[in-house]
Order: C-alpha cells, then sequence, then structure tokens
C-alpha cells in the first residue's frame, strides 16, 4: 500500500492574475506534508520550469515540469489537456507543443494557447498527458453529451502518447451528482480501454486513472487572494461582509495533505496510488547549459578567430588611416590588437564578437543610427575596429579588462544603441540571417506592486459596512505610498514609514482603508503580467524551442522565450541588445534637415571635440535637449564647472549621480583654481592616472590603473578588486586588502601607507563609474550639443518631433520653445498648407525658423498622410476646398484642435469660424464643386452668416494650449509683463544675474510671476514638517519655490489649493518669497505668500477705456452680401450714388454699433459696483470722420482675462487706463 502522494496539478503566480501562491510556498507545503515530488503545470506556459527545478531540488522535491495547453473541441469551446516532460526529449517536445499553441494559426492570435489538435501527433516519446481536471477536454465533451466525440478523442490521445497517457479525475469532496456522473464515465473509459497493439507492434496497457486535486494556492488562508485576483481580473464586484471576502463558493484550491488526498479517493485507491507511480516515471528537471551561439560564416573557410584577426586587422587600418596616427603611435594601437585578439581567442568569444559587428556593419549600410557605444564595451579596441563602437579606447584611456577579464570567465556583453525608429529593422535582418527558430525576444513579468494592488482592489471590493471607493479616495492614497527611488515600497513598509508618516495618518483616519490595505497586500507581489524585455534579443545556435519554452509577442510578430533574462542565460541562450536611443533618432533627423537647407553632408565622427562655441553653450546651462545635461541640477553644475574640454563633459556624466555627486563641489573648486588638487601617496604613482580628475578617483578604470601599478595587480585581478569594493563584502574586501597591501609591499612601499591608500581607494571605489560608457555618452551628447549650437533650428525642429510622443510631451516641448525664443528662432504656425505630421526647419526673410508640425496637435496624427497626399494636387485656397479634400478625414474634436491651433488662419483667419463653418459644412454633408474663397460669392448660399461671421474665441490662447499642450504663439503673461513690471515684479534668471554681480547671498520679499505647473504638500526629511514645492513657469525659465509655514498647517493647505486652482485655470501668479544665491549660483526660493496676478494688477488700476474703431472692423459675410447688392443695384442703375454711398455709410455705422453692443454686453459681465478694485468704463468709438465716447453707469473689475475677452471683439483695438 502506498502512503505517499504527489501533486500533479499545481498552479504557481506564474498563472498570470489567477495563481495566489509563489513557488516558494508551495515546495514549503509539499516538504511539510513529506510529499516527494511536486508537478507544476501553469497555464499555457512553463515560465518558471528552470527556477522551480532549481528550488524545488534544493528543498529535497523532485520537480516535475509540464503545462497546461488546451484543445480545440469545437463548437467554439476547449478543453484542457496537461503535459509532463519524463526526459529531456519530452522535455523538448513538450517546448515544442507549447510553441505551437502559442504561435497564430487558423483564426487564432498568437498567444491563444489552443492547440490544434493536429499537432499532437509526432514524436512523443518522453511526454506524459493527462486528460485535464476541472475544465479537462474529456469532461467538457461529456458535461455536453458528446460522449462519442470523447470516445473519440480518448482513442486519438492514446494513439498520439501511447502508455503516457493518464485518465485525470480531479475532486474537492463537495462534488456533484453531475460532476460524479462525468468522473463514472471518464472511469469507464479507462476500465474499458484494455491492451491493445500500437502501430509500431509495441502493446499499449490500459489507461491508468490518476488522482489529481486543482491546486492554485499553497495554504488555505490564501483562497481571498485568489478571489481577489479573479475579481481584478473579470472586473466583478467582490463584496465582502465583515470585512471579509465572501467566497463565490465552498471549494477551496489549496495544496492539500496525503491524507486528505487519500480520503478523497478511498474508493479508487489506484488513482491515489497512481500519482506516486507517475512521478517516479518523470527524472527529468531543467538544467543550466553552456551558452549556445550559431556558427559565423566565414570567408574563404577561415576558422572564427581568423575570421576575427582578419576583420579586426583591416578596420584598425581604416580608422588609422582616417585619424592620420603616426607609425611610432600606430606600435601601440598593434600592440593593444594582438593582446585583445589573444584573450578573445582564448575564452572563445570570436564568434560573438563577429555575430555583433555583422549587423552594426548591415544597419549603417543601411543609414541606421549606431551609438559609438554603451557600457564597458567602449574600452575594446577590437570592438572599435570592428565599428562595434566608435570612441577610440587608447585616446580616453579605456581598458579592455573593464569589458572582457580573462581572471573571471563570463560572456562579453555588448549593449548597443539604434535610432529609435529603426531599431526593429535590425531586429529583423537578425530574424532573417539565422532563421526565426533561431532568434527570440525575453519574457519579462509585471509584478503587483503597492500602489497597483491599492487601486486594483479598491475598484472591485463593495462592503455592506462602507460601500466601495471612488477614483479620487484611491488616487490620493496610492500616491501617499512610500516610494525608493521609482520603486514604490510595500504597503507593510509604507505604513511603517517614518520618514513618510502621511500613509499611515491615511490609513488610519478610517477603518476602510485598512481593511483595502490588508486585502491589497495578500496580492503583493504576484505577477500580473507577461511582455518583452525593451532590448534583449535572443539568437541561438538551435532552434529555441528545443531548448527552452517559447511563446508569441503579438506587437513585435515573433517568438518570446518564456524564461526571463537571468534564466534564459542560464539555460545556454545568448542575449543580444539591441536598445532604441531616442536621441539618435534626433540626431539623423537634424542631418536631414541640415541637408535640406544647406546642402551640407556633416560627418560628425570629424567635428572638432574641442570647439569653444559649443562649450560656451554649454557652460551657460543651455543645454536643453542635450543628452544628459538636461536637468536643472545638471545645468547649474556646468555653468559653476565651466567646461572647456571633451574630459569635462565624461567627468561630469560620471559624478552626476547619487553618491560620486558628493564630490561634483570639489571637482568644480578644483577645476576653477578655488580649491588645490591632492593626489593620495604615493604620489608619483597616482598622479599620472588621477591628473585628468584632480586627485578624485571618478572612473573605476583608475581604480584598477592605480591597483595595479602601486600593489602589483594585472589588470584582470584589479577588475575583481574592484567589482569586491563595489559590493562592500566584509569577508572578500579583508581578503582583498591584505592582497593590495602584500603586493603594495612587494613594490618597495610602506605598509601603513599601502593599507591607507588600500582605504582611500575603497571608499571611491563603492561609486566609481565606469569610463568606458561615460566617455562613449559624453560623445552623444557633444554632438547634439555641437548640432544645436551649429544649426539650432534644424536641431530644435528633430528635437520637437520626438518629443511629441514623449509622456510630459507638453512640458519638454514648452522648454524647447524657451530656447527657441532665447535663440530669436521663430515658431511658424501650424498650417494646413505649410505644416507637415513633423516639425521641420523653413526659411524666410530673417533666417531659419521652425514650422510646427501637426502631428503635435492633439488627435489629429492619424489623418496627416492622406490630407498630404490631397494638400500635393494644390494648396487649399478655402474652407470649402479644404472640407472637399481633406474634410472627411477628420472629426469633430480634431477639426476643433486644429483651428484652436491656428491651422486654418491661412485660408480663414478667424478660428471660431473656420471651426463651425467646417462642422457646419460636415452636419450638411455639403459637397460644392466650387472651390472659391469661402468668404466669397460662392459661399453665400451655403453657410448662414451667423456661423461664418461669428466672434473670434474669446480665450484662443488657453484653447491653443488645450490644442497642443504647450504656449507656441500667444503666451498668458504676454498680456501681463509690461505691469507686472510696474508692479516690481522681477524675472527669475536677471534676479540671478543682479545677485551674481553684486555678490547678494539673500533678497527678501521679491516679487516673481509665472503659470503653476504643479504643486504639492511634502514632508521635510529634516526636520520631519510639512511644505508645499510649486513649480513655476515664465515664458522662458522655470523655478521651484519652496512654502514653509511654522505655526499655521492650515495656511499652507490654502496656498497649496491657491497654487492647484491657478493651476486648472492657467492664470498666472505672483509669488512672494526670499530669494537665496546659493553654490554654483544656484538659486533658492522660499514663498511668503501667492496672490493672483489678475488680483494684484486690478488693486491698482484707474478708469478704464475700451477703443473701438470702424476702420480695424473686417467686414463680415453679410455686410459683404449687402455691398454686393449695392454695387449691383448701382450697375443697373436702381440707385444713385448718392444713396448708394448712404446705404453703406450705414451699414458699416449698424456694425460698428454691432461692435459696440458686444463690448457693452463684456463689460456687464464684469459690472462689480461694490468691489473696492473695480473701476469706471467707457467705450471711445472711432469713426473714420470723428470719435464720441460711450458713458458705462456703474463700476467693472477689469483685469487681465477681462482685457482679453474684451480684446477678442473685431475692431476693439486697445484696452487701457484713462
Amino acid at each position: 500500500m502506498i502512503e505517499s502522494f504527489v501533486h500533479l496539478r499545481v498552479h504557481s503566480h506564474y498563472t498570470l492574475s489567477r495563481g495566489a501562491s509563489k513557488i516558494d510556498a508551495l515546495i514549503d507545503q509539499a516538504v511539510k506534508f513529506k510529499q516527494p515530488a511536486l508537478a507544476l503545470v501553469d497555464e499555457g506556459n512553463m515560465y518558471a520550469a528552470l527556477d522551480f527545478s532549481k528550488a524545488a531540488s534544493a528543498k529535497g522535491i523532485q520537480p516535475i515540469i509540464g503545462t497546461k495547453l488546451w484543445l480545440d473541441i469545437g463548437e467554439s469551446k476547449k478543453g484542457s489537456v496537461s503535459l509532463i516532460a519524463q526526459s529531456p526529449k519530452g522535455y523538448a517536445r513538450v517546448c515544442s507543443l507549447l510553441a505551437a499553441a502559442h504561435r497564430p494559426h487558423g483564426d487564432n492570435e498568437g498567444g491563444s494557447q489552443i492547440l490544434p489538435a493536429a499537432e499532437l501527433e509526432g514524436d512523443n516519446e518522453g511526454v506524459v498527458v493527462l486528460t485535464g481536471g476541472q475544465d479537462g477536454v474529456l469532461k467538457r465533451l461529456i458535461e455536453e453529451g458528446r460522449n462519442e466525440d470523447a470516445k473519440n478523442l480518448f482513442d486519438y490521445l492514446r494513439y498520439c502518447y501511447g502508455n503516457g497517457l493518464y485518465v485525470e479525475l480531479t475532486r474537492f469532496g463537495d462534488e456533484s451528482a453531475k460532476e460524479i456522473e462525468v468522473e463514472n464515465k471518464l472511469v469507464d473509459l479507462a476500465y474499458n480501454s484494455g491492451e491493445i497493439e500500437a502501430v509500431d507492434g509495441s502493446i499499449l496497457q490500459p489507461v491508468p486513472l490518476v488522482a489529481t486535486s486543482e491546486c492554485w494556492y499553497a495554504t488555505p488562508d490564501r483562497h481571498d487572494a485568489f478571489e481577489i485576483l479573479k475579481a481584478v481580473n473579470t472586473k466583478e464586484q467582490l463584496p465582502l461582509l465583515n470585512d471579509n471576502v465572501v467566497a463565490r463558493s465552498d471549494r477551496r484550491y489549496h495544496l492539500r495533505s496525503t491524507k486528505e488526498m487519500k480520503q478523497l479517493f478511498a474508493d479508487l485507491p489506484e488513482a491515489f496510488e497512481n500519482a506516486l507511480l507517475l512521478a517516479q516515471r518523470c527524472a527529468f528537471k531543467a538544467e543550466p547549459r553552456d551558452p549556445i551561439l550559431p556558427p559565423f560564416k566565414t570567408e574563404g573557410g577561415r576558422s572564427e578567430a581568423e575570421e576575427l584577426r582578419a576583420q579586426s586587422i583591416k578596420g584598425l587600418n581604416e580608422r588609422l588611416e582616417k585619424l592620420g596616427i603616426s607609425n611610432e603611435a600606430r606600435k601601440q594601437y598593434d600592440e593593444r590588437l594582438e593582446y585583445e585578439l589573444g584573450i578573445i581567442e582564448g575564452m572563445q568569444f570570436p564568434g560573438y564578437f563577429l555575430i555583433v559587428s555583422d549587423f552594426i556593419k548591415w544597419s549603417k549600410e543601411q543609414g541606421i543610427p549606431v551609438g559609438p557605444g554603451r557600457g564597458s564595451g567602449a574600452g575594446s579596441l577590437v570592438a572599435y575596429s570592428l565599428q562595434i563602437t566608435d570612441l577610440d579606447p587608447l585616446r580616453f584611456g579605456l581598458l579592455f579588462e573593464r569589458f572582457l577579464n580573462p581572471e573571471r570567465v563570463s560572456m562579453p556583453d555588448f549593449d548597443i544603441d539604434f535610432c529609435q525608429d529603426r531599431r526593429e529593422e535590425v531586429i529583423d535582418y537578425v530574424c532573417r540571417k539565422y532563421g526565426t527558430e533561431y532568434v527570440s525576444l525575453i519574457a519579462t513579468f509585471g509584478e503587483i506592486k503597492s500602489k497597483m494592488s491599492l487601486k486594483d482592489v479598491g475598484r472591485v471590493v463593495q462592503s455592506d459596512d462602507f460601500g466601495g471607493f471612488n477614483f479620487l479616495e484611491l488616487n490620493e492614497l496610492s500616491k501617499l505610498v512610500s516610494m525608493k527611488g521609482p520603486v514604490p515600497l510595500s504597503i507593510e513598509q509604507s505604513y511603517k514609514d517614518k520618514d513618510n508618516p502621511d500613509f499611515k495618518t491615511k490609513v488610519d483616519s478610517a477603518h476602510k482603508y485598512k481593511v483595502l490595505c490588508r486585502h491589497a497586500s495578500t496580492i503583493e507581489g504576484l505577477f500580473r503580467s507577461q511582455g518583452a524585455h525593451a532590448a534583449g534579443v535572443i539568437i541561438a545556435g538551435q532552434p529555441i524551442q528545443q531548448l527552452v519554452p517559447v511563446g508569441w509577442d503579438n506587437d513585435k510578430n515573433m517568438p518570446v522565450s518564456q524564461f526571463n533574462m537571468k534564466a534564459a542565460e542560464t539555460s545556454g541562450l545568448v542575449k543580444f541588445d539591441f536598445l532604441g536611443l531616442k536621441t539618435l533618432s534626433v540626431i539623423r533627423e537634424t542631418l536631414e534637415h541640415i541637408k535640406q537647407t544647406t546642402g551640407e553632408d556633416i560627418d560628425l565622427s570629424s567635428i572638432d571635440l574641442h570647439d569653444p562655441a559649443t562649450f560656451n553653450m554649454i557652460a551657460k546651462g543651455r543645454t536643453n535637449g542635450i543628452f544628459q545635461f538636461e536637468s536643472d541640477g545638471m545645468k547649474k553644475w556646468l555653468r559653476a564647472l565651466q567646461p572647456n574640454r571633451f574630459e569635462d563633459l565624461i567627468a561630469m556624466t560620471s559624478l552626476y549621480r547619487p553618491g560620486p555627486m558628493d564630490y561634483i563641489p570639489n571637482y568644480v573648486n578644483r577645476k576653477t583654481g578655488e580649491e588645490e588638487a591632492e593626489y593620495p601617496e604615493p604620489v608619483d604613482q597616482t598622479k599620472p592616472f588621477l591628473e585628468e580628475t584632480f586627485g578624485i578617483m571618478v572612473y573605476q578604470e583608475q581604480v584598477m590603473q592605480v591597483a595595479q601599478v602601486v600593489a602589483g595587480y594585472s589588470l584582470g585581478g584589479a577588475d575583481i578588486l574592484r567589482r569586491a569594493m563595489g559590493k562592500k563584502i566584509p569577508e572578500e574586501m579583508e581578503k582583498q586588502k591584505i592582497t593590495f597591501v602584500e603586493g603594495a609591499v612587494k613594490n618597495g612601499h610602506d605598509e601603513n601607507d599601502a593599507a591607507k591608500l588600500f582605504d582611500v581607494i575603497a571608499k571611491f571605489a563603492g561609486y566609481g563609474f565606469n569610463k568606458s560608457h561615460a566617455a562613449a555618452y559624453s560623445l552623444i551628447s557633444y554632438h547634439t550639443a555641437w548640432l544645436k549650437c551649429h544649426y539650432p533650428a534644424e536641431f530644435l525642429s528633430a528635437l520637437m518631433t520626438y518629443e511629441m510622443s514623449s509622456t510630459d510631451a507638453g512640458k519638454r516641448m514648452a522648454k524647447i520653445k524657451e530656447d527657441m525664443d532665447h535663440l530669436g528662432i521663430k515658431m511658424l504656425p501650424p498650417s494646413v498648407n505649410h505644416s507637415f505630421p513633423r516639425f521641420k526647419p523653413e526659411r524666410d526673410e530673417d533666417g531659419v525658423q521652425v514650422r510646427f508640425g501637426l502631428g503635435a496637435i492633439k488627435g489629429v496624427s492619424g489623418a496627416m498622410i492622406k490630407m498630404l497626399d490631397a494638400r500635393r494636387e494644390k494648396l487649399f485656397d478655402s474652407l470649402l476646398d479644404f472640407h472637399k479634400r481633406a474634410g472627411g478625414l477628420f472629426n469633430k474634436g480634431q477639426i476643433e484642435n486644429l483651428a484652436a491651433a491656428g491651422a486654418f488662419e491661412t485660408i480663414a483667419p478667424n478660428r471660431r469660424a473656420a471651426f463651425d463653418v467646417l462642422c457646419f459644412l460636415a452636419k450638411e454633408k455639403k459637397d460644392p464643386t466650387d472651390q472659391g474663397n469661402l468668404f466669397g460669392n460662392s459661399i453665400e448660399a451655403d453657410v448662414p452668416s451667423e456661423i461664418s461671421g461669428v466672434e473670434e474665441w474669446g480665450n484662443k490662447v488657453d484653447r491653443e494650449f488645450n490644442a497642443v499642450g504647450f504656449y507656441f504663439g500667444a503666451h498668458p503673461l504676454d498680456a501681463y509683463i509690461e505691469k507686472l513690471k510696474a508692479a516690481h515684479v522681477k524675472r527669475f534668471n536677471s534676479l540671478r544675474i543682479f545677485m551674481i554681480q553684486n555678490s547678494i547671498a539673500d533678497l527678501p520679499q521679491k516679487r516673481l510671476a509665472g503659470l503653476v505647473e504643479w504643486a504639492e504638500r511634502r514632508t521635510s526629511k529634516r526636520t520631519g514638517k510639512p511644505f508645499v514645492c510649486a513649480r513655476i513657469a515664465e515664458k522662458s525659465e522655470t523655478f521651484t519655490v519652496n512654502f514653509f509655514s511654522r505655526d499655521e498647517e492650515s495656511k499652507l493647505d490654502r496656498i497649496r489649493v491657491k497654487l492647484e486652482n491657478a493651476k486648472d485655470s492657467r492664470v498666472p501668479v505672483v509669488i512672494i518669497g526670499d530669494v537665496v544665491l546659493r553654490e554654483g549660483n544656484d538659486m533658492s526660493i522660499f514663498g511668503n505668500e501667492v496672490v493672483d496676478a489678475n488680483e494684484l494688477l486690478s488693486a491698482d488700476r484707474g478708469p478704464m477705456m475700451v477703443r473701438v474703431d470702424q476702420t480695424a472692423i473686417l467686414p463680415d459675410p453679410t455686410e459683404q452680401r449687402k455691398m454686393r447688392d449695392i454695387n449691383e443695384r448701382l450697375r443697373i442703375k436702381t440707385i444713385s450714388e448718392e444713396a448708394a454711398e448712404k446705404e453703406r455709410n450705414a451699414i458699416k455705422h449698424q456694425t460698428l454699433m454691432r461692435k459696440c453692443e458686444q463690448v457693452h454686453a463684456i463689460a456687464a459681465r464684469l459690472r462689480q459696483d461694490e468691489n473696492p478694485s473695480s473701476v469706471s468704463l467707457k467705450i471711445r468709438v472711432a469713426t473714420i470722420s470723428d470719435a464720441f465716447d460711450i458713458e458705462l453707469p456703474g463700476a467693472y473689475l477689469v483685469n487681465m482675462a477681462a482685457e482679453s475677452a474684451l480684446k477678442s471683439v473685431d475692431g476693439v483695438t486697445s484696452v487701457s487706463e484713462i
């Protein structure tokens, strides 16, 4: 009698959004129940095969690897089977079937997990098949009364799998009569199967029964998590009773004990016993493998090593010839190349270098921009010779051992940056060259973190006690979760975080938040989704589905390894990183623009790396759009540093990070001569390596070089030392210190001095940066800076285009517009006649400007290409013409945004009229053949005058902002600037210059103004007290202001609300506060008060006058029609010239008075007789021959918004104080 049991239907959290326990918890339960093995059959995947094999083996549990797949049973229905690997051959077969289930086939998209039945045929040696549990394929057919279909499928499965087939019986102890009836029929199928002779002459034994119990989580207490996951996944309401989840049924899906399972199958002991016997057949577990690369096709039968050598020598010769390197200097290049080739050949990596070089050379031949290098690979001369990198490692003192260390054997790893737009072309090339079965993406998994779990659970729970949660409640609570960098802490950690008491305060404020946190924490750390690694691509030497399980990525339309990056590499798959870098796309487009505007072909590899104009721009902090140097903090230090050499850029790239940032002031002061450079002893041996960085160990390479010279390390050994120092493992550090000191003493140094030097190195080594990476990325930074400096319009056009798709596109494009204003480059407005989807440089009488790209107008990009096709015939000459040829491409919202952005102004100056007319035409489905001007003769019968003659929008600036996300034409501050100056409001940059020039450290109670970008309440890490932080945008600068309050928290709340209201209304605010000039000429602003700009300026106003000028009124269609009627009557002589002139004057006077009435109507809304800031108002009416005033009764609050509304009336030429 067998007394042990093995669970064969276990799902982990890798069955996404359903499995409610992690692998370790499931294994621990098996250990607890003394069950010798455990089968993991996650649905549609074997994501965890390797990790599960390792984890189970480590705890003495035999891992059984398999998966659950769906079979199509017709009538749009499906049933499951479990496939289990008995052997390596069986594992490869299961992987193959899994791949077939995920590949697109028939009507099924990729990833459907439905396996065509025909795929089951083939060599199935080493594969065990279970007929499925609750949703088993045979069970489903029997439930539907399709008994004959069930028998036929049973026979087919037996034909395919022979003695590997088991009839699976799944029980929970609460089976219904219907379920028992179905189970009896399954038992009959097995019992009636009998011995038969197979096609190959072998004898097939009767199909055995096997007992299972569906397991979705480890322990009974995880059932709530299972219910929550299911509700979140299906978006169904999850009821709570007494704060606990109300289960949908009493059925439980935990890992049951052997005793429980024996009781469940007391009537079928053979099924119980067969579970263990089946497990004994399955001795396979996923194991690590050595890397498997495809062979590289070489020239003339050369070996890979010979091919690498030949290509490297040829490539180096070409590089050095272009650089003009002398024969004397050539020797060190040859020696370095020989040294690197020896190591690469010895480590058997020539094929890897050749594969990478091949797809990079192909990319460059196709005109696809490739980055100059990334990571430590830029330290390799072989890589430079093979065009893998574009940075001379000898010129910049870069070390090969930092990339490939002969004393620490591991795969080399080139990360390659490609132009973002054309990265997919390179991957397609690799697929064609090596075959689609040999190339795949790599799986990644989306973990449910605290913020997500709170929102997910909050959306579905429904309590009789407190109801549910609305969006604002969930959003507010999730925002309070503590963060560690970009990663949120867990709910429990956030609750205990003393640096962020706001989360705990909120949770404690209401019982329902405690309930929410309790349930949300149960699904934290589980997986919700599977995606593909952003850059990683596998190129293998065997079909990948023979090595690891493979799925399908519908977005990329190619296979994806179901193992994550670490598991894939452990399994012998080699990852190549194909990264898309937006900056390379910007550079490419800039070069294309330069060719278009100047005819020049710029070769960035030949530009001067010491260009004074470029460094002057960088030193001024004018680095918006410059790769890596855009942040405010970086700008501050660049202004302080005043860089004038490429090495300064490398240093700043390396230092501007948490940790080493503390050394930036020392670097700046030593560079500018305010502090003397200091070098650790022995100075004569450390100074040569540290002089470039003024005695500061900025780079990991410097640590390696000092260790080599002082303590006799090889560079490979020094790299191991660097790694040990970086990890700060005490035992390893102690061992390395002994080695270092002994080596230094052997080289004639004092033991105490050597120990001190080791400590100095150790301090810096923890922060040191990879110089190879910093140098390569600084080269990209320099290229963008050089282009911006010398071809600003072309560069900013390209930059604008690529910022259109950024998550914070509006803010980023506003910064670029600031640069354009500073450089005197005009933003030519969007135009359906002159704009393209992308921003383009365009020449006018003042030089090269930037034409606005229509793709930046919200929601219209999809119709752009067809509109351009229509425009290619000829430009649009009227709204009717646009409506006929392109109007049908856009919906009402898109037309509104085009009009709001001013895209129709070349054919219809009135934006609102353009919108209303096009909407009218669309509604009326007009399709006139007449192509005349909208406001000409042909339109009068089509568009009523009340539509075509409508007044312009009064809030044009705000509508413009809403259409594109930033102010590109007029700016809300434009109407305020002169008046703000009169109210003693200063510009941010003018205050900074004044304070620097006059050596003033602080200025109290200064006024600054701008628009609020954001405002939020924060807690000071230093004092633990709350404060409000806000970002304020002037037209060409932005600054941060902090508001503190010693006593009144209510004041902070009032300030925050005021700032947030101003942000929503887009009304400028005036900040009154203290300005402090800090180190590096950085400014801090401590706000005391916030005042609405309208309030501030209204308080100082005197009587106001609105001037309406008859000569400034544009004729509307109604007036034009009447004038044409008079002209026609005059032509046929039914009216005299005198009478005609009298009628004309009467019409003009009527129009003039109508405009005055419109002014009066707006003024009526401004009347506030009791407001002390209100003033008297009159209308000055200027006719062709004279002028007169209309005095309005009462008092009016004429703020800046009111001014804009009054000025929007056609004919109003000014609104001013009397």
